[in-house]
């Protein structure tokens, strides 16, 4: 494993992954970035939703 030292004098350590090591990170964000769609369409379907009750009272009501 080489070291490197960067500009301001820290050490990088390079680490080399293997495809198990790659897999699993891809699986890690997958869940990841699949939680936060899910709550983003949660939230905009209820947006949504509220836009459709307030115009549907105001059709009604008027």
């Amino acid at each position: 494993m080489k070291i490197f030292t960067s500009k301001n004098g820290k050490r990088h350590r390079h680490r080399h992954t293997d495809d198990a090591d790659d897999f699993k990170r891809r699986q890690m964000a997958s869940k990841r970035r699949k939680a936060v769609f899910s709550k983003l369409l949660f939230y905009a379907l209820c947006v949504i939703a509220l836009i459709v009750l307030v115009a549907v009272y105001y059709v009604y009501t008027s």
